[in-house]
């Protein structure tokens, strides 16, 4: 099931960042749809990214987020089409193009794509609900910092109005 999703989300996510919703098809299943679910309009949708991680967010679709594209050694992606191509290190921040024998400069920060994560209609109670997970996670964490802190208990306020 969760292969089929991941890869659902993949291919519907990643080249037009098409918007899915999954609403209850009223005989205790669940249809997938490019349109706002009927009769949900609780103003919440729980986004779920293509590794399966998912957060809350107000409103009746995911943002865009920027990604960080997976780079391979050796190559470079053109920022202008997407495409990685193979360079050969040419010293510094600088590599060299095997076909052209031009010397590029590399950019910081790493590229990264535009993606739209798959959402789901949720109810008020289940925006809270995850504040709270996040939250007590958050406070329970030993690697914590007061910022994480902070970030979580606002969020919890502000979903859960407490």
């Amino acid at each position: 099931m969760k292969i089929l999703l991941a890869l659902l989300l993949s291919v519907l996510a990643s080249p037009a960042l098409a918007q899915v919703y999954s609403c209850p098809d009223g005989r205790g299943g669940k249809t997938h749809q490019q349109t706002p679910c009927s009769g949900q309009s609780s103003g919440y949708v729980r986004c779920i990214k293509s590794n399966g991680e998912s957060y809350v967010h107000q409103g009746t679709s995911c943002p865009v987020r920027r990604e960080r594209v997976e780079q391979r050694a050796g190559m470079v992606t053109d920022v202008r089409t997407g495409q990685q191509q193979f360079m050969i290190p040419g010293g510094g921040n600088g590599m060299i193009d095997p076909r052209t024998g031009q010397r590029h400069e590399l950019i910081s920060p790493p590229p990264t794509q535009r993606v739209r994560d798959y959402a789901e209609p949720i109810s008020q109670e289940s925006a809270c609900a995850q504040a709270r997970v996040v939250r007590d996670r958050a406070l329970s964490d030993f690697n914590r910092t007061i910022n994480t802190i902070r970030a979580a208990e606002a969020r919890y306020s502000r979903l859960c109005g407490g």
